[in-house]
């Protein structure tokens, strides 16, 4: 059998002309050109969900290690610009992707305002199937951020404890709401009082 005769590199084919002319595909069209990097990158975090928080924690930390007070202004004044025209469709698609983290961040916003302790994770807090009190399927929402009756919530046992794992179960918003920061004697009064007058 004849060895295959290497093939025949055109001066089209050499690195130095390749590598030039995708420098001038570049300058005539860069936006077709950010067009694949965006798409590249997109591959890349959605294959690679770990590695890219890392990187991206990476990236906030060498900037908050050497920028000034203007360097965070001005990334302040971008990151506002950019949720003013995409935070909405952007922050829809990240709660449909992930419901709990988006529900646990929240909370910790709240908790932060009133002094409330929060020590929750993603790792620490059980999604039950069923809601543990009224036993319906709970389902998270369509993404949008607005609850329906059985969207999972977070309910503390002891409504005035803090969010930890040994004090919050998750149930859903129906039953949140109803319990809300009722005691069990009130709640015990609302029941005898619905009995009466349905009787």
């Amino acid at each position: 059998m004849e060895t295959p005769k290497p093939r025949r590199l055109y001066p089209s084919q050499t690195p130095e002309a390749r590598k030039e002319a995708n420098k001038k595909y570049r300058l005539k069209n860069p936006e077709h050109v950010k067009e694949l990097r965006r798409a590249k990158t997109a591959r890349w975090r959605a294959a690679n969900p770990e590695a890219n928080a890392a990187a991206q924690k990476r990236a906030y930390e060498k900037f908050m290690a050497s920028a000034t007070k203007e360097d965070i202004a001005k990334r302040r004044e971008h990151n506002a610009k950019w949720r003013a025209v995409h935070g909405i469709e952007y922050g829809a698609a990240q709660r449909k992707k992930y419901p709990l983290r988006f529900l646990l961040t929240e909370c910790k916003r709240r908790c932060v305002k009133k002094g409330i302790v929060f020590e929750l994770t993603a790792e620490n807090v059980v999604v039950p199937e069923f809601c543990p009190v009224l036993g319906i399927r709970l389902a998270w929402g369509a993404g949008t951020g607005a609850r329906s009756p059985s969207s999972p919530s977070l309910d503390r046992i002891n409504p005035k404890g803090p969010y930890t794992p040994d004090n919050v179960m998750v149930i859903s918003w129906k039953a949140n709401r109803l319990k809300s920061d009722a005691t069990i004697a009130e709640l015990e009064a609302i029941v005898a009082y619905m009995k009466r007058e349905a009787s």
